[in-house]
């Protein structure tokens, strides 16, 4: 098959042009990752300088259409997740177990809490779609920088307990409650 932008013949322009859409698709889809790796990693590279947090996560999924970075250390995972066909932010702070691995995403009330609920916790006028929402088509990079900002400074402001595993957001009774870290 031709490569995009060749001439091809009639047959095989219809296959071209599905091919090409495709690898467009995924050349933009990478460029949103390259673009959202350097600002969480930018933006949340508190987490490794002041709570011992190492970078464990940094690559789009395909499958599921969302650009990923993940941090943990030993009390705490940061899964930083765009997801692209949505155009939302799930930036969700999980609790590591006694194993060393994340808790699972389906246990929400005591193991799993999404940063725009801590934040709303503390500031109840907070406009949530203003820090989750982010448009796919036409992302501006400024925007895009600014909006992981700003989850990240509300992570650093409400979340400095939870980070170091001394107390936990349970985001269904909206209350924090200390917690015994694991040495």
């Amino acid at each position: 098959m031709p490569g995009c932008g060749r001439r091809a013949s009639l047959r095989s322009r219809a296959a071209e042009k599905t091919f090409c859409a495709g690898l467009s698709a995924m050349e933009t889809s990478m460029n949103h990752q390259t673009m959202f790796s350097a600002y969480t990693r930018q933006h949340f590279g508190f987490l490794e300088k002041e709570f011992g947090f190492s970078l464990v996560e940094d690559q789009y999924h395909g499958k599921i259409f969302s650009c990923v970075v993940a941090f943990q250390n030993q009390w705490r995972y940061v899964k930083l997740v765009w997801g692209l066909e949505d155009g939302q932010f799930n930036f969700g702070v999980y609790r590591v177990l006694s194993n060393g691995q994340p808790a699972p995403q389906g246990d929400y009330s005591s193991d799993h809490f999404y940063i725009a609920s801590l934040a709303f916790h503390f500031e109840p006028g907070l406009d949530i779609k203003n820090i989750v929402d982010m448009n796919y088509y036409q992302p501006q990079p400024q925007i895009l920088e600014e909006k992981i900002k700003i989850n990240a400074e509300l992570l650093r402001r409400y979340g400095k307990d939870i980070l170091q595993g001394k107390s936990w957001f349970d985001w269904k009774r909206r209350e924090i409650f200390s917690e015994t870290p694991n040495a």
